[in-house]
């Protein structure tokens, strides 16, 4: 199998860990606020998620995880 093939795949967004959404400016991830202190995460624009190219040998790799 070829390893160099590059495949395109859905991750979790690492600003937002897949949720859309992040604290507000003066919120942190460990003092959780309410849920109208969120806005859209500026990464994945509220998806959650984002689309990155990986070689196959990548893609296996994150399969173990």
């Amino acid at each position: 199998m070829n390893d160099d093939i590059m495949v395109q795949i859905r991750r979790p967004c690492a600003a937002c860990r897949g949720l859309g959404k992040v604290p507000a400016s003066d919120r942190t991830w460990d003092n959780l606020p309410k849920f109208y202190d969120f806005s859209y995460c500026q990464c994945c624009q509220g998806d959650g998620y984002s689309q990155v190219w990986v070689t196959i040998a990548d893609l296996r790799d994150l399969m173990r995880e």
